[in-house]
């Protein structure tokens, strides 16, 4: 009983300070299994450096009814703006990444991920309503 108390406030402690993003993108269709396959295969130096630069935990969901349509979901350090990983900066200047991530750009239909805003969310003790329950149709 006493480790999984512990093991949930060090949880608890890790991801308090956390902000959380969610993108989405369209794989072009005759790149999807090669998108798939490099995902089982992350370069190591593309996962040190999203580590290195505040990305604490970042996982991509493949929608089950449109193949190519995928969401990523990312925890990061608070004071991390996703442009820090972009174009240009420190992160893809590092061996192999600005490489790895020209690459995954050329397998979206777009070109790269578009970030989504949260519409409504539900906690074990709270919402985020901000108006009255509407009941009509």
């Amino acid at each position: 009983l006493l480790v999984p108390t512990l093991l949930s406030r060090k949880y608890w402690n890790r991801t308090k300070k956390r902000k959380q993003v969610m993108l989405q993108t369209k794989v072009k269709s005759e790149k999807l299994e090669d998108y798939l396959k490099y995902h089982r295969g992350v370069w190591p130096e593309v996962e040190s450096g999203l580590r290195k630069y505040g990305i604490k935990l970042l996982t991509i969901y493949q929608s089950k009814e449109v193949k190519n349509s995928l969401c990523m979901f990312i925890e990061m350090d608070e004071n991390l703006d996703l442009s820090q990983l972009g174009v240009g900066s420190e992160y893809r200047k590092r061996p192999r990444v600005g490489e790895w991530e020209t690459l995954m750009d050329s397998f979206f239909e777009g070109g790269s991920w578009n970030e989504m805003q949260p519409v409504y969310t539900l906690t074990e003790d709270t919402s985020s309503n901000t108006e009255s329950p509407c009941y009509t149709t």
